[in-house]
């Protein structure tokens, strides 16, 4: 073998190592990544159903609760059993057209104005997907990558994650 021939061979095999690193690099940033987005929705949905808990408690110690009040300067519907359904337009409260989607992205925005600044600035898309059911999560069309519901019956948070484990 001459010596231009370990060369390039040499040559080939520090190629083949530094794509076998980088594709092993790539990997762990990829798990890094979905964790960082599981973390992100858990919080979310914690925040959500933290804003959900608070307006029921508020609604609850009403001596005649309604089917609106005012939780944190902005009005929101409650549905018989007392959990936020609606929340109305207000100048904090982005307005909306009509729909069940809207309605889901207006709780949100409602309930979350008050929150951390990641809360806020997290994208949610909100839409109905059944009865008296919103579903959130972070981007449009990125349902695969987790989401958490909203029941307006019971108040019940479920959070479907990517692997599909639910909490």
């Amino acid at each position: 073998m001459t010596r231009r021939d370990r060369r390039w061979l040499e040559l080939a095999l520090i190629s083949l190592i530094a794509v076998l690193l980088l594709w092993q690099i790539s990997g762990v940033y990829q798990r890094l990544l979905l964790q960082a987005q599981i973390q992100a929705l858990q919080l979310q949905a914690d925040s959500f159903r933290q804003s959900l808990r608070a307006a029921h408690t508020l609604w609850r110690l009403q001596v005649k609760p309604g089917l609106t009040m005012t939780y944190d300067s902005v009005d929101l519907q409650f549905t018989a059993s007392g959990w936020p359904r609606d929340a109305q337009d207000r100048p904090r409260v982005q307005a909306g057209g009509a729909g069940n989607a809207r309605r889901c992205h207006r709780l949100w925005q409602g309930l979350m104005q008050y929150q951390s600044t990641s809360a806020r600035l997290w994208r949610v898309q909100g839409r109905e997907v059944s009865g008296g059911i919103c579903r959130y999560f972070a981007e449009a069309g990125e349902e695969s990558r987790g989401y958490f519901d909203y029941d307006q019956i019971s108040g019940e948070v479920t959070l479907v994650l990517p692997d599909g484990d639910t909490t």
